[in-house]
C-alpha cells in the first residue's frame, strides 16, 4: 500500500509539470500573434501617411512693379578733385607782421585785407617822397614861367621836367610799397592754409597764405584713345563721393587734351563739376561716369532684384499674385542701383526683390509688401 502511493505520486508531479508547461507555450503564442496584429496596423498606418501629398507652405516675399525710365551707359573712372583758382600768396615787402585778420576755414572775398605789417618806415619814405614831389613840382612851375617869357633855355626846362615826372615816380612806387603792408587775397575763396604767425618776419620768399575757390571745382581723368575719340566738350558726367554716398553731382566735360600722352597712351580730359551746396572738397577722391550714350523710356529693373546662376542672371516674376517664375535677364546699360532689361520683362511686370534667395522656380509665394 505504501508502495503504490509512492508511484501515484510521483505520476501526478509528472502531470502537473507537462500542464504548467503546456500553458506557458499557450500564452507565448498569444503574445506573438497579438504583436504581429499590432504591428501589421500600424506598418499600414505609415504607409498610409507616406502617400499623402505634404501641404505647400507659400514664401513671404517683397515685390515692386516694373517701369519705365532713362539709363545711361558711361565709362567709369576716378579722380582727385581740384579747383581752378588756387592761389599760394607772398609778400612784396618785408617786415614783421603786426595783425592777422584771416583763419583758415573762414571764406574771404577778392581784395580782403589778409595781415599786416609793420608801415612804419614805409610811411615814412611815402612821406618823403610826396615832398619830394612838391618841391619839384614847384620848381617846375617856376621854370615854366620863366620858360614862357624866354628867360630859360629848352635844356634847362627840360631838366625841371624830367625832374618833376622823376618825383612823381618815385612817389607812386612809395605809395604803392605802402600799400603792400596790407596783405590783400587777389581771388575770392577760401583759406586753406596759414603759414604765419603774429611777429614772424617777413621777407618776399615767404608763404603766408593758401586760397581755394572750391566753386571751380575739376575732375582730371585719363583716357583711352578710343574713349577720347568719343568724347567732346560739354559732354556730361555724373560725379560721384563715397563720403558723400545720398549725393550726385553734375559734371560737364571743360576741355580734352588734343595730345596723347605717349608714356601711358592715355588723353586727359578736364571735367568741371558743379556743386552749389560747396559739399565737395579740393582733394576729395571721387568716381567719375562719364555718359556715352542715354535711353529713355527702358525697361529698368533694381539691382537687388537680380540673382546669378552659372554665371547668368535671372528675374522672379510673380504670375497670378502666387506663382514665381525664374526669367532669364538679358542685360544692357546698368547704374549703381539699376539694369536695363533687353527682353523677357515688360514694362508692368511684379518682381521679387527680397526674400528670392535660394528660391526655385515656380514656388508658391505670398506677397508681403509691395515697393515703389
Amino acid at each position: 500500500m505504501m508502495k503504490i502511493s509512492k508511484w501515484s505520486l510521483l505520476t501526478l508531479c509528472f502531470f502537473l509539470l507537462a500542464a504548467a508547461a503546456c500553458s506557458k507555450k499557450d500564452s507565448n503564442h498569444a503574445g506573438k500573434s497579438g504583436k504581429a496584429d499590432s504591428t501589421g496596423t500600424n506598418g499600414v498606418a505609415k504607409k498610409e501617411d507616406k502617400n499623402k501629398a505634404p501641404e505647400l507652405k507659400a514664401v513671404p516675399v517683397e515685390v515692386t512693379t516694373i517701369a519705365a525710365g532713362e539709363i545711361s551707359s558711361y565709362v567709369l573712372t576716378n579722380a582727385s578733385l581740384e579747383t581752378e583758382e588756387a592761389v599760394d600768396i607772398f609778400p612784396q615787402v618785408t617786415g614783421i607782421v603786426v595783425k592777422l585778420l584771416a583763419e583758415e576755414g573762414r571764406y574771404v572775398k577778392k581784395g580782403d585785407v589778409l595781415l599786416e605789417v609793420d608801415d612804419r618806415e614805409y610811411k615814412l619814405r611815402e612821406e618823403a617822397a610826396r615832398a619830394n614831389y612838391d618841391r619839384q613840382k614847384n620848381n617846375y612851375e617856376r621854370s615854366k614861367n620863366m620858360f614862357d617869357k624866354k628867360l630859360l633855355s629848352d635844356s634847362e626846362f627840360e631838366v625841371a621836367n624830367f625832374s618833376l615826372e622823376q618825383a612823381r615816380i618815385e612817389w607812386d612806387q612809395a605809395k604803392l610799397t605802402l600799400d603792400y603792408c596790407k596783405i590783400q587775397t587777389p581771388i575770392s575763396g577760401f583759406v586753406s592754409e596759414r603759414t604765419v604767425k603774429l611777429g614772424d618776419r617777413l621777407l618776399t620768399s615767404t608763404k603766408v597764405y593758401s586760397i581755394v575757390n572750391p566753386d571751380l571745382l575739376l575732375a582730371k581723368i585719363h583716357l583711352t584713345e578710343k574713349d577720347a575719340l568719343r568724347t567732346r566738350a560739354g559732354q556730361r558726367a555724373e560725379i560721384l563721393s563715397e563720403a558723400l554716398p545720398e549725393h550726385k553731382f553734375a559734371g560737364e566735360v571743360d576741355r580734352v587734351s588734343p595730345v596723347v600722352d605717349p608714356s601711358s597712351g592715355m588723353v586727359r580730359v578736364t571735367i568741371r563739376v558743379a556743386d552749389r551746396q560747396r559739399l565737395l572738397k579740393p582733394g576729395m577722391f571721387v568716381n567719375v561716369h562719364l555718359i556715352t550714350d542715354t535711353k529713355r523710356n527702358a525697361v529698368l529693373i533694381p539691382k537687388k532684384a537680380v540673382v546669378y546662376d552659372d554665371n547668368q542672371q535671372f528675374v522672379y516674376v510673380v504670375r497670378q499674385d502666387t506663382l514665381a517664375l525664374k526669367v532669364p535677364l538679358k542685360p544692357g546699360y546698368a547704374d549703381r542701383e539699376r539694369i536695363e532689361a533687353l527682353g523677357g520683362i515688360d514694362i508692368g511686370d511684379t518682381i521679387i526683390v527680397v526674400g528670392h534667395s535660394g528660391m526655385k522656380d515656380s514656388t508658391r509665394v505670398k506677397i508681403a509688401e509691395m515697393k515703389i
